[in-house]
């Protein structure tokens, strides 16, 4: 096992944290429109069979964490070798850099829509990537401690459902399974990259005390996921027709419209403004993952790497103008996405798994 201070270990339960807060995030305003244009009104039902593989990979990941009782940079290098094994972590940490870019360049095209229509892009990038990085200049206790409170903080926004629920119709919802398998499976895909973020737990897994203890609240992180993505697309397809709901790009703002407050009148603005709280533990966990898979492979100063990294993502997102060209990133994610959850993990599983057995057998 890695030699982490305890000090800078957090406690089991803040994985449900953890887990949770990288799955909800900007993928959650726009997943009902994707997921209906393969499967209709019937394509709540696939988000049920993308949060059992969810389940199942989580478990292929603490499987390797757990029995080789290391990070992925170890681990990597003891199946590999070195150099193979840190070309691999390297692309790997690629792969957290183009999560982290696309949730902010995601972000910012919200805001943009919305909000600050001329703003430019470099500056909010500037704005929020080096607040993210705020964060991981502490230790990795901050960085769960913003999860945490990612998580608890824009919680009221899910009661506000209940003011769409009330102008939705139930008969939306009908007939049911008119959608069939083969739909339903495409659906399922779509919503699998909504559960993106397991992954990172391969390089925070060693900064959790009694690592194996933390697992089912892991699970539970998921359950949760699960639940607001089911009850949001629930509420989605009562309160929009099939036809409505594919000229909606962010069906969960325009839910927002809904809400009546006297003091307020565009909620959405407010909601789109509380949801930088969602979205800034994301950023945080996804740097702090790359400057600690950076730290374990190369000895430099990490602070100076780091915003590097920062400033590359700054001068990227810049680059990306248009809606076409965020939809064109959103889908180079995604596909990477689903590679890395559907051949890697699973790969890495049997790899670990072959060569314990050798072990073994030595």
């Amino acid at each position: 096992m890695l030699n982490v201070n305890q000090t800078q270990q957090v406690s089991p339960f803040l994985v449900f944290f953890l887990i949770h807060s990288m799955q909800i995030g900007i993928g959650v305003l726009t997943f009902e429109r994707v997921i209906s244009e393969e499967a209709g009104h019937d394509a709540w039902m696939s988000i049920l069979p993308a949060a059992l593989l969810s389940h199942l990979l989580l478990w292929l990941i603490y499987s390797v964490v757990t029995k080789n009782d290391q990070d992925i940079i170890s681990i990597h290098q003891s199946l590999l070798g070195k150099w193979v094994g840190n070309v691999l972590s390297l692309a790997l940490l690629c792969y957290f850099a183009l999560i982290v870019l696309q949730i902010v360049r995601a972000y910012i095209d919200v805001i943009r829509a919305w909000i600050f229509p001329d703003t430019p892009i470099w500056l909010l990038a500037l704005l929020f990537l080096l607040l993210s990085y705020y964060f991981v200049l502490g230790d990795f206790r901050v960085v769960a401690g913003i999860c945490f409170f990612g998580v608890l903080l824009p919680l009221p926004l899910l009661l506000l459902k209940i003011y769409p629920l009330q102008e939705g119709h139930v008969t939306n919802l009908i007939p049911f399974l008119e959608a069939d398998a083969t739909s339903l499976l495409k659906a399922s895909k779509e919503m699998t990259f909504s559960y993106v973020g397991i992954e990172f737990l391969l390089l925070y897994y060693p900064f959790i005390k009694n690592g194996r203890s933390s697992q089912r609240y892991a699970h539970f992180g998921l359950l949760f996921t699960t639940f607001i993505y089911l009850f949001s697309s629930l509420v989605t397809f009562m309160y929009f027709s099939q036809g409505q709901l594919q000229h909606v790009v962010w069906p969960t703002l325009d839910l927002w419209k809904t809400v009546d407050f006297p003091f307020i009148e565009r909620f959405e603005y407010v909601g789109i403004a509380v949801w930088l709280l969602v979205i800034l533990p994301q950023m945080a966990l996804g740097l702090w993952c790359i400057l600690r898979g950076v730290n374990r492979m190369i000895t430099i100063h990490t602070r100076l790497i780091g915003y590097g990294i920062v400033l590359s993502l700054i001068v990227v997102a810049s680059l990306i103008q248009g809606r076409e060209a965020v939809n064109a990133l959103n889908d180079i994610t995604n596909q990477i996405s689903f590679i890395v959850l559907a051949i890697y993990i699973p790969c890495l599983f049997i790899l670990s798994k072959i060569r314990r057995k050798g072990s073994q057998q030595q």
